[in-house]
């Protein structure tokens, strides 16, 4: 069976540092520590909030059995909104030059 699942949050960057972040797609790792390596399938919309903070929606399909649904929904819903929050957080650190 294949679902739909969106997570949406607002976050504390301008919307152009939360696109250029998202499509260099460099910072999987940072947001993600326990993920070594992947490949992404999804759609990903960053909307300007304010001057200071944007809206980052983060829609992903996937296939799952029914007897799994819930469960898989629940996970994936966790998963996103803490790769939303890596992302925010990534982003308010002071870069190094």
């Amino acid at each position: 069976m294949i679902e739909q699942l969106n997570v949406t949050k607002t976050i504390s960057t301008n919307a152009d540092q939360t696109w250029a972040a998202i499509s260099s797609i460099g910072g999987i790792d940072r947001w993600f520590p326990m993920i070594t390596g992947c490949s992404v399938s999804g759609t990903v919309e960053v909307r300007k909030v304010n001057d200071d903070s944007s809206e980052v929606s983060w829609t992903v399909e996937f296939d799952v059995e029914e007897e799994q649904r819930d469960a898989m929904i629940e996970f994936l819903h966790i998963v996103l909104a803490q790769g939303i929050q890596g992302l925010e957080q990534d982003l308010l650190q002071p870069q190094l030059v």
